[in-house]
């Protein structure tokens, strides 16, 4: 966890009148040490920064100096392990983050903790997530340069006869050979008429000449995600599908060309929503237009035609127009962006031209 963040947080406390943040959600608190686990909570004082674990992570844990001087260490074995740090640090004060704690974990929280004033914080540490720092952005290129490397493997393999599930095998393989921790959410391989489904599930479907292939995926490294899509072609596109993929594309380089910091996030999802309109498209674009990306596939800011949220230098997302016409087929295409002040950087190197097989 960065001192800067570290700051930002005691600054909430201090203007919340606090004595503590508590930090469950297990992204915040992987985004806070960089540590994986089924079982780590956080908590923060003025003065103080606490590590509640068990003994199961206890000496690993132990072997991680920078963990070791940031935070005190302490082990869960019987009792209230919280109750008994509110008492020693005079703690009367506790905000939580209503976006990740549930309604019952938190009611019984008050219950068990009466005389602790428990406040709802939303976003406390989910907002400092959505600007990457350097070493945020280098391990989401790691995780892109994995998914690209796997797709340029994996295009030889597309041919008449094999099905989406094989290519899904063959791309996933090549993640893992690749040096991918994990995919970073259930690859979708939709062809033909499937393609007219957004999310359409993987099936046994046998790749034919004429089909239009969307492949939309990505993987984890270091606990931070990748998210790419291309359509593939197999055989010779028609004149209406080549229409249709250009007009995709001019409305994904278009937002961009234009997305940078300052701007108003539903005002970059108008950008290319209102370029598919000027093509008779725009009712077949059916979902956002892209989301932010980090330690969740899906994180803030999100580019849909209600997000307010200001768009910050350093913030990543994706820019992912597509149409869906049922008994067609569908086109979607992904690349993934830094937010600039001025113009912002397209981390996404894979070609997205018009790929045909």
């Amino acid at each position: 966890m960065s001192p800067t963040s570290f700051n930002k947080l005691h600054k909430i406390l201090g203007s919340r009148s606090a004595d503590a943040v508590f930090i469950d959600d297990p992204n915040d608190v992987f985004y806070l040490t960089r540590f994986p686990s089924t079982y780590l909570l956080v908590l923060i004082s003025k003065k103080k920064k606490f590590l509640i674990t068990d003994m199961r992570y206890k000496l690993e844990i132990e072997r991680r100096g920078d963990l070791m001087r940031e935070f005190e260490l302490v082990i869960r074995t019987h009792g209230s392990v919280l109750e008994k740090l509110f008492r020693e640090e005079k703690i009367a004060s506790v905000l939580v983050d209503p976006e990740s704690m549930t309604l019952h974990s938190f009611d019984e929280m008050k219950k068990k903790f009466p005389k602790v004033r428990f406040s709802a914080e939303a976003g406390l540490v989910k907002g400092l997530r959505t600007v990457k720092s350097a070493d945020e952005m280098r391990c989401v290129s790691g995780a892109l340069a994995i998914a690209e490397k796997s797709l340029a493997e994996t295009l030889p393999c597309i041919k008449e006869g094999v099905s989406e599930r094989d290519i899904r095998i063959e791309l996933e393989y090549r993640f893992f050979r690749n040096g991918a921790d994990k995919t970073a959410f259930d690859t979708i391989i939709a062809s033909g008429p499937n393609a007219a489904v957004p999310h359409s599930h993987v099936s046994d479907r046998l790749i034919a000449a004429g089909d239009m292939i969307i492949m939309d995926f990505g993987v984890s490294l270091g606990g931070y995600n990748s998210d790419i899509t291309r359509t593939i072609f197999l055989g010779q596109p028609d004149g209406l599908y080549k229409k249709r993929y250009n007009a995709v594309r001019d409305a994904m380089l278009l937002a961009e060309d234009k997305i940078r910091a300052g701007l108003v996030s539903r005002d970059v999802d108008a950008i290319a929503r209102n370029s598919l309109k000027r093509r008779g498209l725009d009712g077949y674009f059916t979902h956002s237009l892209g989301h932010g990306v980090g330690i969740q596939i899906h994180e803030r800011p999100y580019l849909n035609p209600s997000s307010r949220e200001i768009l910050r230098k350093g913030m990543i997302v994706t820019i992912e127009p597509g149409i869906y016409v049922k008994g067609w087929g569908g086109i979607r295409i992904e690349d993934m962006v830094v937010v600039g002040s001025g113009n912002s950087r397209v981390i996404t190197r894979f070609p997205n031209e018009m790929i045909v097989i």
